[in-house]
């Protein structure tokens, strides 16, 4: 599978962009300084990381390990900005970006990494991305906090990086009715025989591993209301790219447009088809499905003529 396939799936826009169109907010936080460099992984093996930049306050010694800087769960991300570190404005496109790097050099990973700043995986849990503040349960009881070192090793970009391209993949068979080849299971992290079963079961094992990362992220629905006359429903995303890749993932692979509110009925829908043009008055299916357009056109009329007798 390539690019034009994801073309044809309708998972791009007109421009062969992987987007996500709904608004959102995503606490987003660049580095100043971003380099390559060696860091010892869990069998003290030198590997070739993403270095990060971190505030003192962040600094302290493990107690097994001689590794000198750690961050814990319990540090908001102000301190970020008093070391330099910026909140990233546009955040639409992280996906469009990180499914390049499945085979991208580690020039490429850094570039991204400069762009976006760190994915933000956490080094304690399988499969966890750190936040500010996450405290995981323990199946025993208590409490464990997630950890993140300011060194990303590069595999780990390149890994999910592939696993994201194979979702991707699998979708566009899955799409036009057909079982995905064995290759794709396995980079998506499934077992070559899932592509024995039936297209339906395979839809269902492909939407569980997006749902997997949406639902232990810190993704929800958020209410902004401002300069405009009537507020508008936004995704927050939760913190850094990596999230916020997984919620354009997901728009991508539904085919969602954007979230408008209905001019006839006033009710939330969620939009498949192209965007409304602005300016012009959108109708949620149920309207459209009764004329709406023709009946607001048609009672239109009637108060412009009232209003001229």
């Amino acid at each position: 599978m390539n690019w034009a396939n994801w073309d044809i799936a309708g998972f791009t826009d007109e421009n062969s962009r992987l987007q996500a169109y709904l608004e959102g907010y995503s606490a987003i936080w660049v580095p100043p300084d971003v380099k390559l460099g060696k860091w010892p992984d869990s069998s003290d093996k030198l590997v070739e990381c993403v270095m990060y930049p971190i505030p003192p306050e962040w600094q302290k010694n493990l107690p097994l390990r001689a590794d000198p800087f750690v961050l814990s769960a319990d540090e908001g991300e102000n301190i970020l900005e008093s070391i330099g570190w910026t909140k990233k404005e546009e955040t639409e496109g992280v996906l469009n970006d990180f499914v390049k790097l499945a085979e991208g050099t580690d020039e490429d990973i850094l570039s991204f990494a400069k762009k976006w700043g760190p994915l933000w995986l956490c080094v304690k849990h399988r499969d966890c991305i750190w936040t500010p503040n996450r405290i995981q349960l323990k199946w025993e009881g208590g409490t464990d906090s997630c950890l993140w070192f300011p060194a990303e090793p590069l595999y780990f970009y390149r890994h999910y990086a592939r696993l994201v391209k194979a979702i991707l993949d699998i979708a566009s068979y899955l799409l036009e009715g057909k079982p995905a080849p064995p290759s794709l299971w396995k980079m998506a992290g499934w077992c070559e025989e899932e592509s024995k079963f039936d297209v339906t079961i395979q839809r269902f094992f492909l939407a569980s591993s997006v749902n997997g990362w949406l639902s232990g992220s810190d993704v929800t629905l958020w209410l902004k209301w401002d300069k405009e006359q009537r507020p508008r429903m936004n995704i927050d995303t939760g913190w850094g790219c990596f999230q916020k890749m997984w919620v354009e993932l997901a728009q991508c692979l539904a085919g969602v447009r954007q979230l408008c509110v209905c001019d006839k009925c006033n009710q939330l829908y969620v939009r498949y088809d192209r965007k409304p043009q602005k300016g012009r008055k959108n109708y949620c299916p149920t309207c459209r499905s009764k004329n709406a357009k023709q009946k607001v056109y048609a009672e239109k009329k009637r108060l412009l003529k009232n209003s001229s007798t």
